[in-house]
This record gives structure tokens, C-alpha cells and sequence, in this order.
């Protein structure tokens, strides 16, 4: 006969839980495992050899991954089917390989959204460049007639004073 475990807390999903006790259920030798996420709680259905299903409840009881928050574990019998857990390893497999895509895809359209960024970056930078070329020409035209107004003054100063 098989067991009903659940684990509820306020941090029991997206820290590895299932992982964690696949691992161990696996170590000790237990034969069938599922576990899902389910709303605030994790549900874990396990059957194999007695003292095998007695070490995992064991340490279900005890150890947590290491982010976790854990409120209360329950367990019960359990007489239903459970998948083996050979199975269940491909279907975790297969459920993560789906997260990576999820993720791979929100990438892609925050890449996006970041080229946009850069190029109107470039375009504000290629502005700012044309207008520091015209602010230079203003002054470099500015500075030599200033300078032409000088030379036209010393000259007549010069003039005045009867210096060459």
C-alpha cells in the first residue's frame, strides 16, 4: 500500500521539492513516485518495499531543500495507482524541458525589446554627434571672427603708434 504525502508551506514550489525527494525516493529504493505543484502545497503519492516507504516518510519529515518553507506534513494511505517511477522521471524531464522553452521564448522577446532599445540609443547618440559638429563649427567660425576683429585693432593701435 502506498502514501499520500502533502507538504504545505509558504515557499514549497519553485525550490526544487520534487527533485529533492525523487532523488532520495530513488536512493532508498522506492518503486513508484509521482509529485505535483498544487495550488499553496506539493503532493507527493510514493509506494515501494515497507521499510524503503518508511525511511522516504522519514525523511520527508526531516530534511528540506534548502529554500524551502514548510508549515505542516500530512500523510496518509494511499490505494490508488502510482506511476513508476521511471515514468515519472521522463515526465519531469519532459516538464522541465517545457519551463526552458518558456523561459528560451520570454528571452527572445526581452532581447527584443532590448535591440529596440539600443538602436534608438545610437539614434540619440548619432543626434547628439551632428549637433556637437554644428556647436563646433558656430565656434570655430565665431573664434576667427573674433580674432580677425583683434588683428583689425592691433593694427590701428599699431597704426596710432607709428609701430610696424
Amino acid at each position: 500500500m502506498g502514501v499520500r504525502i502533502v507538504i504545505r508551506g509558504s515557499r514549497v514550489q519553485e525550490v526544487g521539492y520534487r527533485l529533492f525527494l525523487l532523488k532520495e525516493a530513488e536512493r532508498l529504493g522506492v518503486r513508484r513516485f509521482q509529485a505535483e505543484n498544487i495550488e499553496d502545497y506539493v503532493e507527493v503519492l510514493a509506494d515501494g518495499p515497507r521499510e524503503a516507504l518508511e525511511k522516504f516518510i522519514d525523511y520527508v519529515k526531516t530534511r528540506r531543500p534548502l529554500h524551502a518553507q514548510v508549515e505542516s506534513i500530512e500523510v496518509e494511505e494511499f490505494k490508488d495507482s502510482i506511476m513508476e517511477i521511471e515514468a515519472y522521471y521522463r515526465l519531469l524531464q519532459t516538464e522541465q524541458l517545457y519551463k526552458i522553452a518558456e523561459i528560451g521564448v520570454g528571452m527572445l522577446g526581452g532581447q527584443e525589446e532590448l535591440i529596440e532599445g539600443q538602436r534608438k540609443l545610437i539614434e540619440g547618440q548619432r543626434r547628439i554627434a551632428g549637433e556637437i559638429r554644428e556647436l563646433r563649427e558656430d565656434l570655430k567660425t565665431m573664434v576667427m571672427e573674433r580674432i580677425s576683429r583683434i588683428e583689425a585693432d592691433v593694427a590701428k593701435i599699431k597704426a596710432k603708434l607709428g609701430i610696424d
